[in-house]
């Protein structure tokens, strides 16, 4: 029996590029640890499931396929999972770049099995690289920027036949350019993933990300969401946040669906009459917040006082305080080990999670984070939190980054991450 549907989502399998000698250049006296290279990467981007949401709410059928879930679960490769489907649209998302080769390769797969279905891809990757993917035989259609409103607006022209302009639309012929952003954001549905195949098991398996603001008030310089990168792909200079009261209804409706919720952005970087309207509430849920900076101990204990349990996550990246500043952490060792100090004090029910990095990888070179001094650093965090989790993780230069600020050219950084 053929199942129809109207809209296919998919999202793609994920993988690093630690082992790519197309990636970086500078390797030979580098032996790279494989930290995270095997994993799938199941997470859907956040802003998505918004899109998908607004094009049900407009009378579409939905249906989305997890291929990390899948093959974790059931060990299906896409063509299993496309059997006995009939559909006019494909989206696939391509919001990170470890999703990129994966994105395209299920493009081919999804033309060859559905030649009469159009394929749209999306999200921050396939917006830097849009002129590269438009040139490809199995990608009719690349939606720039946010997706909320383009990708409903394509899907009412490809379905229902109706005369409308799609802004932040490439296609085979032309482009319309970013006017669209989600200033409107709290008019989308950014929780019920209903639309996805084994939701169920996803909410179990995972922590639920939620939207809760878009772009960034830091500027780090390896990462394409930082302020000093992300206007040139979204055309928007500042943080897009959502109302506090939207928040605090989407976390309520969350607490009987999954153990935890993780939020988008650092509480602390959306400000203090955010964040203090929003933990005015109570919520039968634990939460995860990573703080880019230091926050205050007020925020800390309102957040333990807010949340079932409480997921602390620091990122220094380095264990020097002048290594830490390149990355645009502005605190020292000893504030940080003093604010550990005083979390000690507050009895909440959880942990703390710090992340530290090992290399920088990127196009123009791999460069070495002194472990010696991370090293140091670890062992007084251990003495104040014996059980905090450490992790030390390889971290690679975003593509914007190497485009925008290193000046390489965007046809070589695309040929290199597939």
């Amino acid at each position: 029996m053929t199942e129809e549907i109207d809209i296919l989502y998919i999202h793609p399998f994920g993988k690093q590029v630690y082992d790519s000698n197309k990636f970086y250049l500078f390797d030979n006296d580098v032996e790279l640890k494989d930290h995270n290279a095997e994993k799938y990467y199941s997470f859907i981007p956040m802003g998505l499931i918004g899109t998908l949401n607004k094009a049900i709410e407009k009378g579409y059928k939905v249906k989305g396929i997890n291929m990390p879930l899948k093959r974790s679960m059931l060990d299906l490769g896409v063509e299993e999972c496309l059997k006995g489907l009939d559909t006019r649209i494909v989206l696939i998302d391509l919001h990170w770049y470890v999703h990129l080769k994966s994105g395209i390769d299920v493009a081919k797969i999804c033309k060859r099995v559905l030649p009469s279905a159009k394929v749209i891809v999306g999200g921050m990757t396939a917006t830097i690289f849009a002129q590269q993917l438009i040139k490809l035989d199995c990608i009719d259609y690349v939606i720039m920027g946010d997706s909320e409103k383009p990708f409903s607006l394509l899907a009412d022209k490809l379905l229902g036949g109706r005369k409308v302009i799609v802004p932040n639309l490439v296609y085979k012929d032309g482009i319309n350019p970013v006017s669209y952003c989600s200033f409107d954001i709290n008019r989308y549905n950014y929780i019920d993933i209903n639309f996805m195949d084994e939701h169920d098991a996803y909410l179990r398996m995972f922590d639920f990300w939620l939207l809760i603001a878009k772009g960034c008030s830091h500027d780090c310089r390896v990462c394409d969401g930082s302020k000093g990168v992300y206007p040139s792909i979204y055309s928007r200079n500042k943080l897009i946040v959502r109302g506090s009261l939207d928040v605090a209804k989407d976390i309520k409706k969350l607490e009987n669906r999954t153990q935890t919720v993780a939020l988008s952005h650092d509480l602390d970087m959306l400000g203090k009459e955010f964040w203090s309207d929003l933990l005015e509430h109570r919520y039968n849920i634990g939460v995860r917040n990573e703080f880019f900076q230091l926050p205050s101990i007020e925020l800390i204990e309102k957040l333990a006082s807010s949340f079932d349990a409480l997921d602390l996550v620091f990122s220094p990246v380095a264990g020097s305080d002048e290594e830490r500043r390149k990355y645009g952490k502005n605190f020292t060792n000893k504030d940080f080990l003093e604010l550990l100090k005083q979390i000690k004090n507050i009895d909440f029910n959880g942990g703390i999670t710090v992340y530290f990095s090992d290399y920088m990888i990127s196009q123009l070179k791999v460069e070495r984070l002194d472990s010696i001094t991370r090293d140091s650093l670890v062992a007084e965090i251990k003495k104040i939190h014996p059980l905090a989790v450490i992790e030390v993780q390889h971290q690679v230069v975003d593509p914007m980054v190497m485009i925008k600020r290193h000046s390489l050219e965007p046809d070589r950084v695309f040929e290199s991450l597939i």
